[in-house]
């Protein structure tokens, strides 16, 4: 059987950018399993006062790593995906113990610190380690569009994997491409040449998935109500220009049935 590796910086970063396309996948019979890299759970006695500032943000939650990995187990669970969950820590915990590296949010949707410059080849040597002994193995890799470090760290992965001889797609980081409309600028800053592929997804199976993530809806979407505008506006937007990296209001007729996608790509040299 086939395989999908999702490579998710975060503990939802799969089911928002890739929803569509697991649920596609699965159908087709597909092995699907989320990797969930910087799920570690920290030292909450000792956080940056950044760290601090989000944790109340949250609302103070206890231990707000494990209550994301259980909603993420049971959001997956629902649709028959696999979860790996990797003891990594999200930016601003590392390393632990500190000094910390990224203390605001301009150092989080930065560059990767010099000290980490090594990160993404750690990485791709643990996932080259993983798909030993697995079958017609396909890996999926955020393009980071939005900048934040996890994702730029989980990007540079990809590359490697993809210089090694793996078969690797990148996929556009939802929703910060439908926000901030930046996938042609990381396409271009790459200095590779791409393949745009599309998926016609799932609409109804998607927006289901993204909304068991509950304790992330408000902080992704700004509010709740926006999460299926968002989510079917920037999906049938890419069936209007699909090797364009723009994002466009879709205009149908009354009549129209909407086609709905989601979109990777693919370093053809």
């Amino acid at each position: 059987m086939s395989i999908h590796l999702y490579l998710s910086p975060h503990l939802d970063d799969a089911a928002l950018s890739c929803g569509g396309h697991m649920l596609a996948a699965l159908a087709a019979g597909t092995q699907v399993r989320v990797i969930n890299i910087f799920a570690g759970i920290p030292d909450y006695t000792h956080l940056s006062a950044y760290a601090r500032r989000q944790h109340a943000k949250w609302g103070n939650p206890p231990d707000p790593y494990a209550a994301r990995r259980a909603e993420d187990a049971a959001a997956l669970a629902v649709i028959d995906a696999e979860v790996e969950n990797w003891d990594d820590l999200d930016a601003i915990y590392r390393p632990a113990g500190g000094p910390f590296l990224y203390n605001n949010h301009d150092e989080v949707f930065g560059p990767i610190h010099p000290d980490e410059r090594g990160y993404p080849v750690t990485l791709a040597a643990r996932c080259d380690a993983l798909a030993v002994g697995l079958h017609d193995v396909t890996w999926f890799a955020p393009l980071a569009v939005g900048g934040h470090v996890d994702h730029r760290i989980a990007r540079d992965t990809g590359f490697i994997l993809h210089a090694q001889g793996h078969r690797v797609a990148f996929y556009e980081d939802f929703p910060y491409a439908a926000r901030w409309q930046e996938v042609a600028e990381m396409l271009d800053a790459s200095h590779h040449a791409w393949q745009p592929a599309l998926t016609a997804i799932d609409i109804e199976g998607k927006i289901a998935l993204v909304r068991a993530y509950v304790s992330q809806l408000t902080a992704v979407f700004g509010d709740e109500t926006l999460v299926e505008t968002t989510i079917r506006d920037y999906a049938a937007a890419l069936a209007i220009a699909p090797d364009l990296a723009g994002f466009q209001k879709p205009v149908r007729s009354a009549q129209a049935a909407p086609t709905y996608y989601e979109r990777t790509w693919r370093i053809v040299r």
